[in-house]
């Protein structure tokens, strides 16, 4: 499957409501939509794998008239940044994705590029987040 199809796939499914459906989100469900992972890779909260993942998807989504993308993944100490370009050159609200970059401790800046393109930016900090479920207790 080609990025563009697999672009494609990822935007239907946005639009028949599919990911509501899924009870898993994070960024391994949207690997091949990746581009650019810099930094060393590591495990981060699940709060912040599933914010990265909101970040792409409601980028992804909001760049309905977009004819070329790329989503970059950088493994910052203490954060994930997460970065979606594209050629769009539509209005976008993406209050959303603020608030969500926010309520992390982080921020999200979305912006036209001097070449046209727009640019959104998220920075999710990965210190001081509540643990997974799936990791074990910290010791006494």
């Amino acid at each position: 499957m080609t990025r563009c199809d697999t672009f494609a796939a990822h935007q239907r499914s946005l639009k028949d409501g599919a990911y509501k459906q899924r009870t898993v989100t994070g960024l391994r469900h949207i690997e091949p939509l990746i581009d650019t992972i810099a930094g060393e890779p590591r495990t981060v909260p699940a709060i912040v794998d599933r914010a990265a993942y909101r970040v792409v998807r409601g980028a992804l989504d909001a760049a309905v008239c977009a004819t070329e993308t790329s989503v970059a993944i950088e493994f910052m100490p203490g954060a994930l940044v997460v970065q979606v370009e594209d050629d769009c050159r539509c209005a976008r609200d993406l209050e959303e994705l603020e608030e969500l970059a926010a309520a992390l401790g982080g921020g999200l800046n979305a912006k036209r590029t001097a070449d046209g393109s727009f640019r959104v930016r998220a920075w999710l900090p990965t210190e001081g987040q509540p643990p997974s479920p799936a990791a074990p207790p910290a010791a006494p």
